[in-house]
């Protein structure tokens, strides 16, 4: 959103400096100072900057759509970044190695693939238990009274106690099914967590220097943006000396404009670069 809001007023400065230069370009030519290519090329100079007004305004329509569908909100806030958000977004990217090992005791995806790998070794070794032997301990008691005709009193208590082993001859092949049943769970997991490690650990690489080459964006965006002001002063000074002119003004604050775009840009790709490191890592928290 705070990019989409940058990038209209960026477009409506290069309007408003294309509509400066169109005029100009008109009153020359009749003065016959300025070409009738010149002034061809100012109204598509305008023609364009009213083409990125318009993308801007969808790009804009597209991120409110979104954040209403995030939050469930119909009015989407207007967001303002700091100019040096990329410097003040602490993370250390110097050593990936140590971030994977971060991400693997903290991340939920990566901890959730361990567990499944590890239930899934513990499958196979049950599977493969299934075709050793198995001994039980059997016990039993029987009491027996009785009288008949000849005899009177007849009593019997039976005790007995034994050891039975079973011993899996045949199982029609549903023993060896499961086994590599088992197995290929195992390896599925296993590639499962393989992959998710690979991906967070892209993600640790390419969004770290993602954050490192935004910082330098940053710095060189405010580095454009404090020389358009300059400029800008200065043909306002020039006007006043009859040695600028007012396009030269707008052409100074319009680079000011794009300068504070590409400022707005470049914080915008190292928020989004820091987030994605985070999720990477587990930290990320919507409530902070």
């Amino acid at each position: 959103l705070a990019l989409a809001d940058a990038n209209i007023a960026a477009s409506k400065l290069s309007i408003a400096t294309a509509t400066q230069i169109l005029n100009v370009s008109a009153r020359q030519m009749r003065a016959g100072e300025m070409t009738r290519r010149d002034q061809i090329r100012a109204r598509s100079r305008l023609a364009q900057a009213k083409q990125e007004l318009s993308a801007s305004k969808t790009e804009k329509a597209a991120a409110v759509a979104n954040w209403s569908a995030i939050t469930g909100q119909s009015v989407a806030p207007t967001f303002y970044l700091p100019d040096d958000l990329s410097i003040r977004l602490h993370l250390d990217g110097s050593n990936t190695d140590a971030l994977l090992a971060q991400a693997i005791g903290q991340n939920p995806a990566l901890k959730a693939a361990r567990s499944e790998v590890s239930a899934a070794r513990h499958g196979v070794r049950q599977a493969q238990g299934d075709r050793l032997p198995t001994v039980d301990l059997v016990a039993s008691r029987g009491f027996n009274d009785s009288e008949s005709d000849n005899t009177i009193g007849t009593a019997f208590d039976t005790t007995r106690v034994m050891i039975q082993a079973n011993i899996p001859l045949f199982t029609g092949g549903s023993l060896s099914a499961a086994v590599r049943q088992a197995k290929a769970r195992l390896r599925a997991s296993e590639a499962t967590l393989s992959d998710i490690m690979g991906r967070a650990k892209l993600t640790l690489m390419r969004d770290t220097a993602g954050l490192e080459q935004a910082r330098a964006e940053t710095e060189r965006a405010l580095a454009d943006r404090e020389t358009a002001i300059v400029e800008q002063r200065s043909a306002e000074l020039g006007k006043v000396a009859g040695t600028a002119t007012v396009v030269d003004i707008a052409d100074a604050e319009n680079l000011k404009g794009r300068a504070q775009r590409d400022l707005v840009q470049a914080n915008a790709n190292a928020l989004m670069a820091w987030a994605r490191v985070h999720d990477a890592l587990g930290l990320l928290d919507e409530n902070q």
